[in-house]
């Protein structure tokens, strides 16, 4: 159901902040939904992460980086894009970040989530909100790597309204609401 609004604003993002972007995804599944309704880009060079990326694919994306300044990469939340890679100056503008990274819910997570819950009081919290948390500080750490930086996110989940949310986001950013 949130499809519809995501494209619009993902697009008017895109159109109206210039620069190399990563928009990150929560899952393949959802960013191809995403992207099946997304408006057309015209100014924008469009690159999506497979499913199967290689490292030839990954190098050709961080090549990009360097070679473009109208690059909108789709990539995975907590994948090989959302750590580890620096973008310095002019090679990432912006970054998107759709969800709250969130591991996924499933047997393991909920043993964790009870052994937390036995220990500490805050099972959600430590399987759940503060490992989800950490990929999106991640992500936003892909667009200001040294002093010399700046750039923009964009951070798409009602949830980042929340205090025990924000709590875990940098202070030092700047934080507005787009309608």
């Amino acid at each position: 159901a949130t499809l519809p609004n995501l494209a619009q604003c993902l697009h008017r993002w895109l159109t109206g902040n210039p620069g190399n972007c990563i928009v990150y995804f929560p899952s393949y599944r959802y960013m191809e939904d995403a992207l099946s309704r997304l408006p057309d880009l015209p100014d924008r060079e469009l690159w999506v992460q497979s499913r199967e990326l290689s490292e030839a694919g990954r190098e050709e994306l961080l090549g990009l980086f360097e070679a473009r300044t109208d690059l909108a990469a789709f990539c995975i939340l907590g994948g090989v894009f959302g750590e580890g890679i620096d973008l310095p100056g002019e090679q990432l503008r912006s970054v998107v970040v759709v969800g709250v990274g969130m591991p996924q819910v499933n047997r393991d997570t909920r043993q964790l989530q009870d052994y937390f819950e036995q220990r500490y009081g805050a099972g959600f919290d430590y399987a759940f909100l503060y490992p989800g948390m950490q990929k999106v500080d991640q992500a936003l750490g892909r667009v200001v790597r040294t002093l010399e930086d700046s750039g923009s996110a964009l951070l798409i989940d009602p949830r980042y309204a929340q205090q025990q949310y924000r709590a875990l986001l940098p202070r030092w950013w700047e934080y507005g609401a787009e309608g």
